[in-house]
């Protein structure tokens, strides 16, 4: 097992836990991956319609090992679990003025879900990710600015969204994860 010692536990925003953790990985053969599924083309922006578990494919078992051992790092050292078990898992590209509306994951408190930031810009749309409840509660957010190879884990029923991208290209892989 990996020890993380880029582990940030950011208490202040919610009164549940929100990570962050900044690592260190080469991307070159997911990027080197993504383009053989034609990811850059207008027509096809997310590998989540073909692929719900787009980690298990062999071509990606370095990075794959890269996210677990981080998962498995946080589940047993913060959540104090003995288990992480990998649900689905997709990558998701933003061109120029893309954007993702408000959305969940998920409703079960043991349920958790990340963002991978592959390749970003300084003109990356940042996530923005909200209380609880909300919009039917007041607004509390946290607004994560993307940075290669950030990885952040929020509970999986953490309404978020991504705001005007204004660059390019801008790459994450989005998983989701329950511990137990």
């Amino acid at each position: 097992m990996v020890e993380d010692k880029n582990l940030i536990i950011n208490k202040r925003t919610f009164d549940t836990s929100f990570y962050e953790m900044e690592l260190e990985f080469d991307n070159s053969e997911v990027l080197e991956f993504l383009k053989e599924k034609s990811m850059f083309q207008d027509t096809m922006l997310t590998t989540y319609n073909e692929f719900k578990n787009i980690l298990e494919d062999e071509k990606l078992s370095k990075f794959k090992s890269h996210i677990y051992d981080h998962v498995y790092y946080f589940s047993k050292n913060v959540l104090k679990k003995e288990q992480a078990i990998m649900g689905e898992s997709w990558f998701q590209v933003y061109k120029k003025n893309n954007y993702h509306g408000l959305h969940i994951h998920g409703i079960d408190e043991n349920c958790w879900s990340l963002i991978y930031y592959v390749e970003v810009s300084v003109d990356s749309a940042k996530t923005i990710i909200f209380s609880p409840g909300y919009p039917y509660v007041p607004e509390i957010k946290k607004i994560v600015k993307p940075v290669k190879n950030k990885l952040v884990i929020f509970p999986s029923y953490f309404p978020h969204q991504v705001e005007l991208n204004k660059d390019k290209n801008r790459i994450i892989l989005s998983a989701n994860f329950k511990s137990i």
